[in-house]
């Protein structure tokens, strides 16, 4: 095989293409991994604007598949280099779901690429067969050409043995046993973001325990394993940095956390994180839902430095090298001149000279408004406040019990890894815990902490 004559192609679920910055994050991820081919599927795309998009750039040439009915969930495309982009001779499409192209390349080489974005939700049953037929049908017809054929995508396929009711039966009542366990845990709780961390933790720890009972995903034989400590700290290095966000002067001010109840409720909101850290490096945190926010500030630095220091002592046991970018050249332009920098303290200064104005001149002041912008921004007066009365009514059963029904299979479960499929499954005992929980969430007027 002659290594010159190869090229790269790759796919990428993009998860909408609709804002520029999305649209040039792709291009450069291109260039930075010299992909000669990328299919992007989830486009999100209707017809027209897919045509609008990298119409100005002459190096690439891209085709669009997209369901201008239902582009919420749909689009495939194929963005391609000319220099191979010239060797495409046909083209087709399967609405919103797939896109053919055929290329014919020297030597009378047919070679096809069929890029895909199957359905994410098994509940289109007929939806899907009349898809796999359509594309059984294109595949046949390239091997009769002899075509060298890619298919690629994002195939949306499940990975583990099919669960089935006996199973999700053996799963319910699991889950039932050991909610039981803690029944005085939730029934007697007060209306706090306190007790809203601590409901949380226990239906995440139930689903975990139970989910032994369920057959399990096979795992990424590439994927790094890292010691416990190392993962420990790394959630708490996100943890506490989020707090630290937070905990700026403009946000301070914004959030009126100099007011003692304020203050309160964010040290409220967050103790659990940091008595659980400051537990761990003897941190003396005695009396602190009644220290200021100046003082929760420092503690909460003190933590994440701890925090630091640790994982970072930790990860270099590991002996892994660090990536990163050297910039020892830049480009600037002064006066329309353009000027290659080399020295160290000149590209320093530029860098923060750039990072410091980038984002332009400040557009809020206070200056007041004028004009139209007056009637623009004044209350209307044809809203009926009692409209909004039933937004924070209680959750009913039947309502909690219709919203489970309509989750979509087959989608990442995230950081708690309770997937949808679970919910529809975790029988009455656990619905009813989760629905308090909800509710719960609706009357204090946040969410748990994770």
């Amino acid at each position: 095989m002659d290594i010159k004559n190869t090229f790269k192609i790759t796919t990428i679920n993009v998860s909408g293409l609709n804002t520029t910055l999305k649209q040039e994050q792709v291009l450069n991820y291109m260039k930075i991994n010299k992909i000669s081919c990328l299919i992007v599927t989830e486009t999100k795309l209707q017809t027209a604007s897919a045509k609008m998009i990298y119409k100005d750039y002459k190096d690439i040439t891209t085709w669009w598949s997209c369901d201008d009915d239902n582009h919420f969930s749909t689009g495939v495309g194929i963005i391609m280099n000319n220099d191979y982009a010239k060797y495409v001779i046909k083209k087709d499409i399967i609405k919103g779901r797939a896109l053919k192209l055929m290329l014919l390349l020297k030597g009378k080489i047919c070679f096809t690429i069929i890029a895909i974005y199957n359905f994410s939700n098994n509940s289109y049953k007929d939806e899907i067969l009349e898809f796999y037929t359509k594309l059984e049908e294109i595949l046949t017809a390239e091997k009769k050409l002899k075509a060298k054929i890619v298919c690629i995508g994002d195939f949306n396929a499940m990975d583990y043995k099919k669960i089935d009711s006996q199973l999700w039966e053996t799963y319910a009542e699991k889950l039932g046993k050991l909610l039981d366990k803690e029944k005085d845990l939730i029934d007697n709780v007060e209306i706090s973001i306190k007790n809203i961390n601590r409901i949380w933790n226990t239906i995440r720890d139930t689903f975990k325990k139970a989910n032994n009972e369920l057959p399990k995903k096979k795992g990424n034989p590439n994927k790094e394993v890292l010691p416990k400590t190392i993962v420990f700290y790394k959630r708490f290095l996100h943890k506490l940095s989020f707090i630290l966000t937070n905990l700026t002067e403009k946000k301070i001010m914004s959030l009126n956390l100099t007011n003692y109840r304020e203050c309160k409720k964010f040290i409220e909101k967050h103790y659990e994180t940091i008595s659980e850290i400051c537990f761990k490096f003897a941190i003396d945190i005695d009396g602190l839902l009644d220290k200021n926010i100046k003082e929760f500030k420092e503690i909460v630095k003190i933590a994440f430095k701890l925090v630091q220091v640790n994982f970072a002592e930790e990860n270099s046991t590991l002996n892994r090298k660090r990536r990163k970018i050297v910039l020892d050249k830049i480009v600037i332009e002064k006066n329309s001149v353009k000027q290659l920098i080399s020295d160290k303290e000149l590209i320093e200064n530029e860098l923060i000279e750039h990072f410091r104005s980038f984002a332009g001149k400040k557009l809020n002041s206070n200056e007041k408004l004028k004009g139209r912008w007056i009637r623009q921004y004044s209350p209307i007066q044809d809203i009926n406040e009692c409209w909004y009365n039933e937004v924070i009514q209680p959750i009913s059963e039947s309502e909690w019990d219709h919203m489970i029904r309509q989750l979509a299979n087959n989608k990442a479960p995230g950081i708690s890894q309770i997937s949808n499929e679970m919910l529809k499954h975790m029988g009455a005992s656990m619905k009813s815990v989760t629905l308090k929980l909800a509710n719960l969430c609706l009357q204090v007027g946040d969410i748990p902490e994770e």
